[in-house]
């Protein structure tokens, strides 16, 4: 194992991941840009499909101002607000294979006490920290799993 997954930077304007944030351990600890389609889904769980040489040529990521103008970077705890307020916070995404496309994200309920997968069309805005989905909290519930 290169790493861990850190974040995702997705696109504001098509809800595209564009990259993953991978923290390195390995040989040197280091945070790098992952494509998405340098990924691939293994035992539910998101690993780099890449040759060690490959991950060495990859850059250190370092977050400036104006890649952060036009990008959101969701971590596993971003915090989800509804129409309604506070409901809970992200536990992950799902991210169509083809198009890279954020189409459903896990979201911790912390009244429920469980997640729900919803539908990434109900996500209204993505603000620095928080995801405000437009929907209430009952209709959260409806998808908890």
């Amino acid at each position: 194992m290169i790493g861990r997954v850190e974040r995702a930077v997705i696109d504001l304007r098509t809800t595209e991941v564009k990259y993953y944030i991978v923290h390195k351990n390995e040989p040197s600890i280091r945070d790098i840009a992952v494509p998405p389609r340098a990924t691939m889904e293994r035992d539910d769980e998101l690993v780099v499909d890449l040759i060690a040489s490959e991950i060495q040529a990859i850059p250190e990521y370092r977050r400036t101002h104006e890649s952060s103008a036009d990008t959101f970077e969701m971590t596993r705890h971003t915090r989800v607000q509804c129409i309604d307020g506070y409901v809970g916070t992200i536990e992950g995404i799902l991210v169509d294979d083809m198009t890279d496309e954020v189409t459903e994200v896990i979201v911790t309920a912390d009244l429920l006490g469980k997640d729900a997968v919803v539908p990434a069309a109900w996500i209204g805005h993505l603000r620095h920290g928080h995801i405000e989905l437009q929907c209430s909290k009952d209709e959260i519930a409806r998808y908890v799993s």
